[in-house]
């Protein structure tokens, strides 16, 4: 979390979404940007990237994982409600769908929110069909998301990105912008050694220990992470297409995951 970029100006790259005339900026800049669906490889910053939008435009971000939801996790469950009909004369209860806290959030909020569905090409099928009419209509358990202050981005995976997931069916696709966030191997490099100017505390500071020895403690450490990332920084430099690299010989199923030992023998030796 310490990583996490604050603000879009500390965004690395994204230049293809972030720059002058770009549609995703001039859609934030006008207070009212579209749903949208963020591709990459695991792990390069796209959640993040959809937090700092959020606080571009003053308000916060809900990150929502609906891959471990049933459907009615998704539009709320059924509850009796205290109003009732009648039918020839006699009543009957209804039962309404009781609203996520997320979406009630959400409505009610008095500043812009961004709900950030991660992992969405991870959801089942049974679950991505109330998802679509999140999507479609805006409507979650009977709660209508405004969409001049609630706005949705999705994150994904691609199938070559050893992500897994499922097939993205083609009605929630033709209801989203899809954009690439693609990290820049070279920027990256550059700020990568100096933590982007942010570098967290290393190690513990054990009970008792003085001022003056957490501090050098704390120096020695330094310079030895510096020297490492710096190492790091110019292999990338030398070798930009290793950022991203993911193992791409056949593992028996889509999605599978490497063995572990596998993975360290395909590091790089230098």
């Amino acid at each position: 979390e310490r990583l996490r970029p604050r603000h879009l100006g500390e965004v690395i790259g994204q230049q293809h979404l972030l720059g002058e005339g770009m549609a995703l900026r001039l859609a934030f800049e006008s207070g009212q940007p579209h749903s949208c669906i963020l591709w990459g490889p695991p792990g390069v910053g796209k959640t993040s990237f959809a937090l700092s939008l959020a606080n571009r435009v003053g308000g916060e971000a809900k990150i929502i994982c609906f891959s471990h939801m049933d459907p009615a996790d998704v539009h709320g469950y059924g509850v009796v409600s205290k109003d009732a009909v009648s039918v020839n004369g006699e009543p009957f209860p209804v039962v309404k769908n009781a609203p996520p806290d997320w979406a009630v959030r959400a409505a009610n909020a008095t500043h812009p929110t961004v709900l950030v569905f991660d992992e969405l090409k991870c959801v089942p099928a049974a679950t991505m069909a109330p998802v679509l009419s999140i999507l479609s209509d805006r409507v979650v358990g009977g709660v209508w998301l405004d969409p001049r202050k609630v706005f949705m981005i999705a994150c994904g995976n691609n199938a070559a990105d050893s992500a897994g997931g499922w097939e993205f069916p083609a009605p929630m696709a033709n209801r989203l912008t899809h954009l690439t966030y693609e990290p820049d191997p070279i920027s990256w490099a550059e700020n990568f050694p100096t933590y982007w100017d942010g570098a967290p505390a290393i190690g513990i500071r054990s009970a008792g220990m003085s001022d003056e020895d957490w501090e050098a403690e704390q120096g020695q450490l330094m310079t030895a992470w510096s020297s490492a990332r710096s190492t790091v920084a110019a292999y990338i430099r030398s070798k930009v297409s290793a950022l991203n690299a993911m193992p791409k010989q056949d593992r028996g199923a889509k999605g599978q995951a490497w063995r572990s030992e596998e993975h360290t023998s395909e590091l790089p030796v230098t």
